[in-house]
């Protein structure tokens, strides 16, 4: 699911877009955009890295799928939101807290995740017998594994909507 996760990353930037300031550079516009979507795979790093690096697909760094990460960001957001200060850091902060916070949700519904970690290994979520038990393999053969394509349908489908020149309708 590491590429379905990029998809809430372009919804939150996507939706955020009405609240940039318009002396927001190019720049500013281009790091809100990356922060929005690495964020979402930012939690899957050290899967990344294994799969590179180690040559094992699995994760190592559990505090990356704890929720106490993403509510410090949260906490930070909400923190310069009350100060009204600093605009680009809060949504910068803002989408990161959203990206980390939609990966977990997204590993909840998939295979399930560690929230609590460090305090707990609990797993959480709802995640299929045949996922578990089958792993990559499990997961490619399941039903489930076609809320990838369907995330990435409703990303494209919105993307196109927006940028679709709306040409009006003559009464002649």
């Amino acid at each position: 699911m590491l590429f379905a996760h990029v998809v809430p990353g372009y919804f939150a930037a996507s939706v955020s877009k009405p609240y940039w300031r318009e002396e927001w550079g190019r720049m500013q516009r281009y790091t809100l955009w990356t922060v929005a979507i690495v964020s979402t795979v930012a939690p899957d790093s050290d899967v990344i890295y294994n799969a590179l690096v180690r040559g094992f697909v699995n994760h190592s760094v559990l505090w990356t799928h704890s929720i106490f990460p993403y509510l410090g960001l949260a906490l930070i957001w909400y923190m310069l939101y009350r100060l009204g200060r600093w605009p680009f850091l809060q949504m910068s902060v803002g989408l990161a807290a959203i990206g980390g916070a939609s990966h977990l949700l997204l590993d909840v519904i998939v295979h399930g995740t560690p929230l609590l970690y460090p305090l707990s290994m609990r797993m959480f979520g709802w995640p299929p017998r045949q996922i578990v038990e089958g792993g990559v393999r499990g997961y490619v053969t399941h039903p489930l594994f076609l809320l990838e394509p369907l995330l990435f349908a409703v990303a494209i489908l919105r993307w196109r909507w927006q940028n679709t020149e709306r040409v009006p309708v003559s009464s002649s």
